[in-house]
C-alpha cells in the first residue's frame, strides 16, 4: 500500500508549505515519517481530501509505503454542510471518548508502537507506548494487524490525560477498531466493557437520546467511511469553563497578540464563537488606531512650533478619553495597548451555547 494510492503527494507537500500539515520524523528511524492535520488546518476549516486523510498517516519516506492509516477527519454534528437522513440505517454508535487518538505501527526493528496523530513522541504516545511495554499479547496483536495491512487504533486515557470527562485513576488504551490500509474503511470493535455501543438504528434515535452522566457524547459510523461526531450538551458546557471561554478571554488573547495560536489551539466547535467574537473587537481597534493616526497626521500638519500649542489644541478638538492616545503619538510611542484597554469588554460575558445556532 503506497501513500500515492490514496494521496497527490505533491498537494500534501503544498499543504505543509502552507501550513496545513505537519510532517514528523520518527526520532530513532529517519526514514519513517507521521503526517497529520495541524491546529491552523482546523481553525482555517481548510479541509481538503489531503487534509482530511492525514489524521496521523505513517509511512516509509524512502518508498511512500504506508505503515499505518488511521481513520480520517471526521465532524461534528452540524459542523458541516453534508446532509444527513436521520432516517437512515446506520452502522452502530459507539462512545466518544474524551482522550487522544492511539495509532498503532510495526517499527523497523520489529518492535510494536503507538503514535498520536502528529507525532511518535508526544507526551500521549509515551505513555501508550508505556502501557505497550508491559502487555506481550498487545504486542502481538499488533504485530498480526500490521503484517494484514490493517491499523489499529485506540483511545489513550490516564489521569494527567484529562480533557473534561472525569475518568477517575482510569489508565488504558481503550481499543476503538481497525482500518483497512487499502480501502480506508474503519471496523470499530463493540467491547461491551469499553465502547457501549448504542443500539439504535437510526441518526434521530441516537440524538433522542438524553445526556448520560460523564460522557462526551457519540461517534455515530454511517458506513465504514463516514461517521460523525455528536457531543453532549453538558459535556459543550464543561468544556467551556475547562478553557475559559468568554468574550474577556478573546479580548485579553487579541490583547497579547496571542489569538490567533489561542483560537487554533480549540476544539473545532468553538472555532465559530472564536472568530465571530473577535471580530468587531478587531475592528473596533483597527478604526480606533487608523482614526487616531489620521488625526495625528493633521495635527502636524498644522506646524505648531510648540508642544504647548499642540497641547492646546488637543484639548480643545479630542474627546477626553482619546487625549492620551494623541499625546502617545506625539511622544512616539505605541498606543496599541492602551487601545486595547479601551476596548475591554465589561464584565465577564461566557461564550454564546454554540450548538443553539
Amino acid at each position: 500500500m503506497l501513500l500515492s494510492d490514496f494521496i497527490d503527494i505533491s498537494d500534501m507537500a503544498h499543504e505543509a508549505h502552507e501550513g496545513y500539515v505537519k510532517v514528523q520524523v520518527h526520532p530513532e528511524f529517519p526514514h519513517l515519517q507521521i503526517a497529520g492535520y495541524t491546529d491552523k488546518c482546523q481553525y482555517d476549516n481548510h479541509w481538503t481530501p489531503t487534509t482530511k486523510a492525514l489524521r496521523g498517516v505513517i509511512f516509509d519516506v524512502r518508498t511512500f509505503e504506508v505503515k499505518a492509516r488511521p481513520f480520517g477527519k471526521f465532524f461534528n454534528y452540524g459542523q458541516q454542510p453534508e446532509q444527513y437522513d436521520p432516517d437512515a440505517a446506520i452502522i452502530g454508535a459507539y462512545n466518544k471518548w474524551d482522550g487522544s487518538l492511539g495509532i498503532g505501527y510495526v517499527q523497523p526493528n520489529g518492535r510494536p508502537a503507538i503514535a498520536t496523530r502528529g507525532s511518535f513522541v508526544s507526551e500521549q504516545a509515551i505513555h501508550a507506548n508505556d502501557l505497550l511495554a508491559k502487555d506481550p499479547d498487545l504486542q502481538d496483536a499488533i504485530r498480526s494487524w500490521v503484517s494484514d495491512d490493517i491499523t489499529p487504533l485506540w483511545e489513550i486515557v490516564y489521569p494527567q490525560n484529562r480533557i473534561v470527562v472525569d475518568y477517575g485513576d482510569m489508565d488504558d488504551l481503550v481499543f476503538l477498531g481497525t482500518v483497512d490500509n487499502a480501502t480506508g474503511e474503519f471496523s470499530p470493535w463493540a467491547d461491551s466493557r469499553f465502547q457501549e455501543p448504542a443500539h439504535g438504528g437510526t441518526l434521530r434515535e441516537i440524538l433522542e437520546i438524553p445526556p448520560r452522566k460523564n460522557h462526551e457524547g457519540f461517534v455515530i459510523w454511517f458506513d465504514p467511511a463516514h461517521a460523525v461526531k455528536v457531543k453532549q450538551e453538558d459535556y459543550l458546557a464543561l468544556h467551556r469553563i475547562v478553557s475559559s471561554l468568554s468574550v474577556k478571554e478573546v479580548w485579553r488573547q487579541l490583547r497579547a497578540g496571542t489569538f490567533r495560536s489561542w483560537a487554533e489551539g480549540l476544539p473545532d466547535e468553538f472555532h465559530e464563537w472564536a472568530r465571530e467574537t473577535a471580530l468587531p473587537m478587531a475592528l473596533d481597534y483597527d478604526d480606533k488606531l487608523t482614526g487616531m493616526r489620521k488625526i495625528h497626521e493633521g495635527l502636524l500638519a498644522k506646524g505648531f512650533p510648540t508642544r504647548k500649542e499642540q497641547a492646546l489644541w488637543v484639548q480643545e478638538f479630542i474627546a477626553p478619553e482619546d487625549r492620551g492616545l494623541m499625546f502617545g503619538l506625539l511622544d512616539g510611542r505605541d498606543i496599541s495597548d492602551s487601545i486595547w484597554r479601551q476596548l475591554e469588554p465589561k464584565g465577564n460575558q461566557p461564550m454564546r451555547n454554540v450548538e443553539s445556532e
